[in-house]
């Protein structure tokens, strides 16, 4: 700390870094920008308010390193454009004024210009073009997006309000009048509109696709904004009539994707507990309601499994048969469906002799998550009893029916992928591994005797003898 301090008090002495790194004998690169941006901070302001101009600041103080000199622009562009824009009304002129050459912290003078300097522009009435002309701020309409030009242009937006735009509409004529050239800004505006008039145009007429060409809408996250108000205010009265989601959706205008699946969500969360009255039929069911969505169906799916699966699993406890029977096509719902037997029949199979080929073929398991939670039950119960008859983890293996699981579902060499696999066998390293080599068989031959194949139950097996052959030594030296 005394030693920064010493410093400073140099620096505040010399005022020039180069003085002070030869006194000091700096000649590490890093070492020398930490004492360059050390005087930027502590000396600069005041030389900035006195010398305008960041060069001879620069010059002054002995600043070189590049890092130093972009902070130094950075500080005279804080420090000295907010009284310098007060006079000059040209962003460009006050960047010439203050020698900023370099095209990034231009366009950084530019973008604080639009936030902060141009409000009073636009209440005169000039559009986006004429300020950004007499603002100096550069636009290329090409590149559709320019940060000072979209910071400029979402002022635009902010600075009008609910009568100014119902008085403009529409959309496309405000665009053209403030010379909105941004898709951002765009969509700011188009997204105002619906904030303030959307519902009332909804009220009138509630058709997003009309509305949406009376208020002059093109983008689409301000149609999306639109159907999904439309869905949250007027489809629960629709809902009332008729509960087909494709006959609302048209009456409603709806055509983004975020909106048809908002209006699917809530008829499966309005009328689904309706049809789980009767018996049910998951395709029935979504054809009735008109669901197409992925989202839609899976939630349907679900539902019918967290009703149904039980009562069936009382008749029957194959998951084929019961997901046939309801008629289940997503992913989510069989994988739950197979867990939930998992979880309820599994403990029946374990009172007798496990093999989880055949429980797994009995209760009709066929996602890898179900296996491989099946598995690893048997291991947990099965496998210290296995063990003391019989300790190689591949015949065991082969006894209780695990398998390494691959895409034919066959035995394959992916031992890393058997979760219930690598437990047997760290519990069998854990039991009986020290066994092995202190009877004197050696790494390769204790891992052969025990069937360990998986590489986090070799690192266990390493590990051990290693341990072994350390406390070995250690007695030896000792004696």
């Amino acid at each position: 700390m005394g030693w920064i301090c010493g410093k400073t008090q140099l620096l505040k002495k010399e005022a020039n870094c180069q003085k002070v790194a030869d006194q000091l004998e700096i000649t590490n690169d890093f070492a020398q920008q930490s004492l360059q941006m050390m005087a930027i901070e502590h000396l600069a302001p005041e030389l900035l308010k006195k010398e305008a101009n960041y060069q001879k600041v620069a010059d002054q103080l002995g600043i070189t390193n590049d890092s130093a000199l972009q902070s130094l622009k950075m500080m005279a562009i804080k420090h000295l454009a907010p009284e310098l824009l007060k006079k000059e009304a040209n962003c460009q002129k006050v960047a010439d004024q203050l020698r900023i050459t370099d095209r990034n912290l231009r366009e950084h003078l530019e973008i604080m210009t639009a936030r902060n300097y141009c409000t009073q522009d636009i209440s005169r009435g000039l559009n986006g073009k004429e300020i950004a002309d007499k603002r100096g701020i550069i636009y290329n309409i090409q590149k559709n997006r320019y940060p000072a030009i979209e910071a400029l242009q979402l002022l635009f937006v902010k600075h009008y309000g609910k009568q100014d735009l119902k008085k403009n509409l529409p959309c496309q004529n405000m665009v053209d009048k403030w010379w909105i050239k941004t898709l951002v800004a765009e969509a700011a505006l188009e997204k105002k509109v619906i904030k303030y008039l959307g519902l009332e145009y909804l009220e009138k007429e509630p058709n997003c696709q009309e509305i949406a060409a009376k208020l002059g809408l093109r983008t689409y996250e301000a149609k999306k904004t639109l159907e999904i108000m439309a869905v949250t205010r007027f489809a629960p009265k629709h809902f009332k009539r008729r509960a087909n989601c494709q006959e609302i959706a048209a009456k409603l205008g709806l055509i983004t994707d975020e909106a048809k699946k908002a209006l699917e969500m809530m008829a499966v969360t309005r009328f689904v507990p309706n049809y789980l009255k009767r018996e049910p039929n998951c395709q029935e069911i979504a054809a009735a309601l008109g669901l197409i969505t992925d989202e839609a169906k899976k939630t349907l799916e679900m539902k019918v499994v967290t009703r149904f699966a039980s009562k069936y699993f009382k008749r029957r406890a194959n998951c084929q048969e019961i997901a046939a029977k309801l008629e289940l096509i997503t992913d989510e719902a069989k994988k739950a469906l197979e867990m939930m037997a998992v979880t309820r029949f599994v403990p029946n199979h374990l009172k007798r002799e496990p093999n989880c080929q055949e429980i797994a073929a009995a209760l009709g398991l066929i996602t890898d998550e179900a296996k491989k939670t099946l598995e690893m039950k048997v291991v947990m119960h099965f496998g210290s009893e296995y063990l003391e008859k019989e300790p190689n983890c591949q015949e065991i293996a082969k006894r209780l029916g695990i398998t390494y699981h691959s895409r034919d579902d066959k035995w394959s060499s992916d031992r890393d992928d058997c979760p219930a696999l690598l437990e047997l066998e760290r519990l069998t390293v854990k039991r009986y591994g020290k066994k092995c080599l202190m009877e004197g068989l050696s790494f390769k031959g204790a891992v052969e005797e025990l069937g360990i194949t998986c590489k986090e139950a070799l690192e266990d097996m390493k590990n051990l003898t290693t341990a072994i052959w350390l406390g070995v030594i250690e007695q030896i030296t000792r004696g």
